[in-house]
């Protein structure tokens, strides 16, 4: 059991007084952001051609599309910077460099070949090096990040691990995602072909990264896709959470640093991203086609709930699963709070619509209030004929439940295309 003392400092946590609510990643909420919680906020989004912005007020629970550029790749992913968005292109091998300007216009800046198939990007703690997840090359991506924000020297590492059992899926390694550790020093690579978690850093500071090591995932043949580490807020992670797209599970790794390396550890527990019973039970799958994709996964800034997106369920519309978080005790003194972490655990607590099908990315506020999702799909027999494209949810405070307080028509967004595969608040 770890327990770690956090000074009172006046900084108020979210829901639980255990953990005080961290400054916001910066890959995950980069940009300005008002201090004021009814204050309009800014998210990005984009899919396939586009790339836009759109303008939420939390006051009067509205959604309106503020800009949406056209383009020619395929951008699942983007990286937000203080004034900058990368791009991938998930068909090729190029990643784009875009300046955003006036009312969110996106001018492109440089464009510079990486590994195929990037699907999602990361920074190093000072951002002066970007991470790219190669799913067709089947590595990791590494380029230096000048003063400018531009990219330079790539170079590529390739994951570790033995391809998973699934003859059509995982014929060769395919990085799906880089997560920085809380240390700011590691990196972990999630790959769906080979069933494991490749550890990435640097063996001193005049060293260039290179493989520290890797881990399998508990179960062969379940497709790592997206990891987050727990808790949140603290320097040093004690675990992983992985979801596993081809499974439909979250795993549970434990995280330790001996001798100052990260190391993940397995724990054996895994837990499924879909009820047995009940409106969004994984229905079987037609004749030759497969059903069930988890996706993407994140921890809310109380460190008391866990958040998943299931995918194609063979339902009208998909879900959120929501897991609550055990295993965590308190104790406030005058002038600290001791938590600490033991035997953790998830709960499947709720499952949440929504609004159509295929929520391949959503994301949670700056401030932890909020949840924004893009269903790339539209929704099967809504009663609009389309469904929801970019949805907003209310979070909870107390209970980690989210309730839907805005959202805008699938067509609304893509103008005929594929619908929103990535958003977050700027």
């Amino acid at each position: 059991m770890l327990s770690l003392a956090l000074l009172s400092l006046g900084i108020a946590s979210m829901a639980s007084p255990a953990l005080a609510a961290p400054a916001p990643h910066e890959s995950a909420a980069p940009g300005n952001c008002s201090g004021s919680s009814d204050a309009p906020r800014t998210l990005f989004f984009s899919s396939v051609n586009y790339t836009g912005s759109a303008t939420f007020d939390p006051a009067a629970n509205t959604l309106e599309v503020a800009s949406n550029d056209t383009h020619e790749e395929v951008a699942s992913w983007l990286l937000l910077g203080t004034n900058l968005v990368y791009s991938n292109h998930e068909v090729g091998s190029d990643v784009h460099v875009k300046q955003i300007g006036e009312g969110n216009a996106l001018t492109e800046v440089q464009a510079i070949n990486g590994s195929a198939g990037l699907v999602h990007f990361e920074f190093n703690a000072d951002k002066t090096a970007l991470f790219g997840a190669g799913f067709t090359a089947g590595d990791i991506s590494i380029f230096d990040v000048g003063a400018d924000g531009q990219l330079s020297n790539h170079r590529a590492l390739k994951t570790v691990g033995a391809m998973g059992p699934d003859k059509v899926r995982q014929l060769s390694a395919h990085a799906h995602q880089v997560v920085r550790d809380p240390t700011g020093e590691f990196f972990v690579v999630n790959d769906l072909g080979l069933d494991s978690i490749t550890v990435v850093g640097k063996q001193s500071a005049d060293t260039d990264y290179e493989v520290l090591g890797s881990v399998n995932s508990t179960q062969t043949g379940s497709g790592p896709r997206h990891g987050a580490f727990f808790p949140v807020g603290i320097r040093q992670a004690t675990h992983y959470f992985l979801v596993c797209e081809m499974f439909n599970i979250v795993e549970i790794f434990e995280v330790s640093y001996p001798d100052g390396v990260l190391t993940l550890a397995q724990t054996g527990k895994t837990l499924s991203t879909y009820p047995t019973e009940g409106e969004f039970v994984l229905q079987p799958p037609a004749e030759g086609e497969i059903n069930g994709f988890a996706a993407e996964i994140f921890v809310s800034h109380d460190n008391a709930h866990v958040y998943v997106t299931n995918r194609i369920s063979g339902n009208p519309t998909d879900s959120i699963a929501h897991f609550t978080i055990s295993g965590i005790e308190s104790e406030e003194t005058e002038n600290e709070i001791v938590t600490t972490i033991g035997d953790i655990s998830l709960e499947l607590t709720d499952l949440i619509s929504t609004g159509g099908v295929n929520p391949r990315m959503f994301s949670l506020s700056r401030d932890g209030n909020y949840v924004y999702l893009g269903n790339q799909n539209k929704a099967v027999n809504a009663e609009d004929g389309e469904g929801k494209g970019l949805v907003v949810f209310k979070r909870d405070a107390e209970t980690g439940l989210l309730e839907e307080v805005a959202s805008l028509p699938y067509t609304s967004i893509t103008g005929g295309s594929v619908g929103v595969q990535f958003v977050q608040e700027f």
